[in-house]
């Protein structure tokens, strides 16, 4: 697992722990697959576009 907590102002706090794979331990560089993860961060930035109200919402959807 690797985390990372930052604001504005830059990274406040990082860390890491247990393996990347089973040779090489997970550090603060090292890239993850996330596959279908893409979907749910998509989802999560839409979410917080509208929340904002940057995202315009009444906006007509096809059929």
């Amino acid at each position: 697992m690797v985390a990372m907590v930052a604001n504005r102002d830059g990274v406040l706090w990082q860390g890491s722990s247990g393996h990347a794979n089973p040779t090489h331990d997970a550090g603060p560089d090292t890239a993850f697959r996330i596959f279908s993860m893409t979907k749910a961060i998509g989802s999560l930035a839409a979410l917080l576009l509208v929340d904002r109200g940057t995202w315009p919402t009444t906006s007509q959807r096809c059929s």
